[in-house]
């Protein structure tokens, strides 16, 4: 047994001071440590009572959450949103969460280019304007265009002279007034003369136009001849325009540019290791900060993965094609393409905000009979919304599926709000 050795060493003040009331200085020494203690009257069985009643509260306070449990009233669970949902099974999606950009459709986007060189006449469109199949757009004054026209105007007379030419030679070789000979002269120039206009038919259609609307320009005025019509190929936008009135163009730059924006194209980058799981086939999100702050969001289906890496950037392309009626699909748009690249069956799937981190373990509040209790719990595979868990929860138990985070609050402060 140890030795102590207590001095005890008492200091009497003179009555009178601090209104007769007497203080002992008490000098305790104990195993070499020093405690002070200063007491007068009833002020040392205070501090005793306090320090016990607080020791007492935090001691209650530990046995409240010893468990785990968390209770809340009905009124309680509605003000903070506590959601409860019944364990069960479900499919997983297992996707990637790629970068892509809203693009024209390629296969969608006319560069216009007149056939002839000439001078602008007329604009009718301009960037931003919608237009129909066949919808006129500009007209120019064009002179190749009126020679070639004029030539197989010219050429079409020659055909229809040596067809008459030929019946005529052919009635007087068969009454024997001509000899045979001029029958042959006459098939020869016929044969030529339909050469010639099948050539100046050709010329004219490469232009855009066929054999019966120049001869209907034979009764017109000599300006028709010279009218070169710029027309849309198909419905769509405006999206470039390069002509101006009485500027002259040539044969070999855009006059137009129109594009269909019903369906636009979303190129999504794909990085070396993870370009073999896409495939055309594969069901893809795409989504975009849109009006107001409010997310956008778009299915489709990717139509095609390019075979090659970019040698820049070393990534490759996968591309889907989205229906765009109301046009709130801009290209040149950044957006976030989730693509599905796997799906599983598993038992049991809750939304991650189920899932929470309570003192180094990941856990799911259950209900018992008591109020909610933390259980600890296997995550498996998960994507942007929900996780399967492996064990801990078995199909039909009741765990809380929206506002968990709050309760782990609770929980905490229980266990002197140590849990982050």
């Amino acid at each position: 047994m140890s030795k102590h050795v207590i001095l005890t060493v008492v200091i009497v003040l003179p009555i009178g001071l601090a209104g007769g009331a007497a203080a002992s200085y008490v000098w305790l020494r104990n195993c070499g440590s020093c405690r002070v203690g200063i007491a007068s009257g009833h002020e040392e069985a205070d501090v005793h009572s306090a320090h016990d009643h607080e020791q007492h509260a935090e001691d209650s306070g530990h046995e409240d959450h010893e468990e785990g449990v968390v209770r809340l009233s009905d009124e309680m669970m509605r003000q903070l949103d506590i959601k409860v949902s019944v364990a069960g099974g479900g499919h997983l999606e297992r996707t990637l969460q790629l970068p892509g950009e809203i693009v024209l459709n390629a296969d969608r986007v006319a560069h216009i280019v007149p056939r002839v060189a000439g001078m602008v006449r007329e604009v009718r469109k301009n960037v931003g304007d919608e237009v129909e199949a066949g919808e006129l757009m500009a007209v120019l004054e064009s002179r190749e265009l009126a020679e070639a026209k004029a030539a197989d105007l010219a050429a079409e007379a020659r055909l229809r002279l040596a067809e008459r030419n030929y019946k005529r030679v052919e009635e007087l070789v068969q009454k024997k007034i001509s000899p045979e000979q001029e029958i042959h002269e006459a098939r020869q120039k016929l044969e030529e003369a339909q050469i010639a206009h099948r050539e100046t038919s050709a010329k004219l259609y490469a232009l855009g136009l066929d054999h019966d609307e120049v001869s209907t320009m034979n009764q017109q005025n000599d300006a028709a001849f010279s009218r070169y019509e710029i027309r849309a190929p198909f419905a769509g936008c405006v999206v470039d325009k390069h002509v101006v009135l009485g500027e002259v163009h040539d044969s070999g730059s855009d006059v137009f540019v129109v594009t269909d924006l019903s369906n636009v194209w979303v190129d999504i980058t794909t990085y070396t290791h993870e370009s073999a799981q896409v495939r055309p086939g594969a069901r893809v999100r795409v989504s975009a900060p849109g009006p107001g702050g409010r997310p956008m969001t778009v299915e489709g289906t990717i139509s095609y993965t390019s075979p090659i890496i970019r040698e820049s950037t070393r990534t490759g392309l996968a591309r889907a094609v989205l229906a765009n009626e109301n046009l709130a699909w801009k290209p040149g748009l950044f957006v976030t393409a989730e693509i599905v690249v796997g799906s599983e069956n598993v038992p049991v799937l809750v939304p991650n905000e189920a899932i929470q981190t309570v003192e180094g373990q990941t856990v799911v509040f259950v209900v018992e009979d008591d109020g909610f209790k933390k259980r600890p719990v296997v995550v498996g595979g998960s994507n942007k919304t929900h996780t399967a868990l492996v064990s801990g929860i078995e199909p039909g138990e009741r765990y809380v599926a929206g506002g968990a985070f709050i309760l782990k609050a609770e929980l905490s402060k229980g266990t002197g709000g140590h849990e982050h």
